[in-house]
């Protein structure tokens, strides 16, 4: 009985294409759930869109992008990069839509996840979160790299820390004195005295 039904369709459709109505033709296999095969339909017809919507429905996440991309639909380009998971292809198109600082944060995010801190603190910076940035940094190992940071951003108290924890003592003190906690400038300075000899 599927398969009388499914050549039923298959004469309906060449009908359909035969008479020129390239969407009924594609309807046909889109009320049978074979959108793959209704998207071929509809980019043979000339109807791009349409086409590019049927691919996404197929699981066709790839070439659905690329579609969208040439219509100039970038939401909806940006919709089926998402589905298929790919980052790269997410931040090249946030850019397009002139939107650096989600594609940066995107990329940012992605590194985090895949434990690449020097990437995610870098990308985080050029997104323009130094907050970020400082925070993957320090998960890098790299602690004078987030101390000088958060001293930029005038976070000194948690700045201090980790410059003595780096061994940039120099600038530790300068932090201390800024906090005006001498003591601990003196030893910051002491210590870094003691590494020049």
């Amino acid at each position: 009985r599927l398969e009388a039904l499914r050549g039923n369709t298959d004469e309906a459709a060449k009908l359909y294409e035969r008479a020129g109505d390239t969407r009924g033709a594609a309807s046909v296999y889109m009320t049978m759930a074979d959108y793959e095969m209704a998207a071929l339909v509809f980019k043979e017809g000339g109807l791009r869109a349409e086409a590019a919507d049927a691919f996404a429905a197929a699981g066709r996440f790839d070439t659905a992008v690329g579609l969208f991309e040439e219509l100039g639909q970038w939401d909806r380009a940006l919709e089926a990069a998402s589905q298929m998971g790919d980052i790269e292809r997410q931040a090249g198109i946030l850019a397009r839509m002139g939107k650096d600082d989600a594609s940066g944060r995107l990329l940012a995010e992605s590194a985090e996840k895949q434990g690449n801190w020097d990437e995610a603190a870098a990308r985080w910076e050029e997104a323009g979160e130094p907050k970020r940035a400082a925070e993957a940094w320090r998960e890098a190992g790299q602690l004078a790299r987030a101390g000088k940071l958060l001293v930029k951003m005038g976070d000194l108290q948690a700045a201090a820390s980790l410059l003595v924890k780096s061994g940039d003592f120099n600038l530790a003190a300068e932090v201390f004195v800024r906090l005006g906690r001498f003591t601990e400038a003196g030893h910051a300075y002491h210590r870094a005295g003691d590494l020049g000899r």
